[in-house]
């Protein structure tokens, strides 16, 4: 990994990385980037201001820290294994069936027709009638197309469109 000499010796610029490295469980690359050197020049001022048994100690300080609490980044979430429904990040609900995990709204839509949901064909989509992703209720949902799923979100904008030029 290159460094700036000039960088490296500076003793203002090592004395604030070095601020930061021991203040802060910041990575050496968040102190490169909010200090605008490079990760060279940072990794190589640690070296030099830090023992071994420093270093390692830090080290395992943020290893520490980063499974704990809100830098933990699955602080919050479901495990991958996890059985019952949770979000799937976009807004759809999701359930593990058979061990495997599905959309929720296939799944129902597979029961309506009474199918097992991975028998339901992939080339068909789910379309949500309310345009509300967790409302899941067989009422809610159609069976369409891809070009048919295009259809209906265009034909909801179109309609609200003028329903707002009405009012």
């Amino acid at each position: 990994m290159s460094y700036s000499k000039v960088i490296v010796g500076n003793p203002m610029i090592a004395g604030e990385v070095m601020q930061i490295y021991r203040g802060t469980n910041h990575t050496m690359k968040q102190i490169a980037v909010h200090l605008k050197i490079g990760l060279g020049s940072v990794h190589e001022i640690i070296k030099r201001s830090t023992t071994q048994e420093e270093r390692r100690e830090l080290k395992r300080r943020r290893l520490r820290d980063s499974k704990l609490g809100r830098l933990n980044p699955m602080a919050g979430k479901k495990p991958g294994n996890f059985v019952g429904k949770c979000d799937d990040g976009r807004g759809y609900v999701t359930e593990v069936v058979d061990g495997r995990r599905y959309f929720v709204h296939r799944i129902v839509m597979a029961e309506m027709i009474g199918i097992h949901p991975r028998d339901l064909p992939p080339c068909l989509e789910v379309h949500h009638i309310d345009e509300n992703k967790r409302n899941n209720e067989p009422d809610n949902l159609m069976l369409v197309t891809p070009a048919g799923h295009r259809s209906a979100h265009y034909l909801m904008a179109w309609t609200s469109a003028l329903r707002e030029e009405v009012d």
